[in-house]
């Protein structure tokens, strides 16, 4: 059961790694063809291009919203029954080196990089 759980982890971390491999290559190459310097040398396929960037962002938009979702689920679920923790609070969904839902932790970090190089 456990190989199993593990080769549909392993290939979908395959399958989007060839995915964000492939995306960075094929604007590499769109950025030198259709642009240069901030000006548009193709404008009408770089309009083409840019509204398919966008549609994939709201595709992974929503993909990581979903996953999130399930994180915080999971969470939640583990922590059911303590009432002693509030759900949100630092700390929680971290099991060991595991931390399930990183991105509160994410989101304080960049506050304190911004606040860090602040100019008053």
């Amino acid at each position: 059961p456990t190989q199993r759980l593990v080769f549909g982890l392993v290939g979908n971390l395959f399958g989007l790694s060839v995915v964000l491999i492939v995306k960075i290559i094929i604007m590499q190459i769109i950025r030198f063809s259709h642009y240069k310097a901030f000006y548009r040398t193709k404008p009408l396929s770089a309009n083409i291009v840019n509204i398919a960037m966008e549609c994939y962002a709201i595709g992974i938009s929503i993909w990581f919203m979903l996953v999130r979702t399930i994180k915080i689920v999971i969470v939640a679920a583990l922590y059911l029954g303590r009432t002693d923790t509030p759900l949100f609070s630092a700390g929680v969904g971290i099991f060991g080196p595991l931390e399930i839902d990183n991105w509160p932790t994410v989101a304080r970090k960049e506050i304190l990089i911004h606040e860090a190089h602040r100019r008053k």
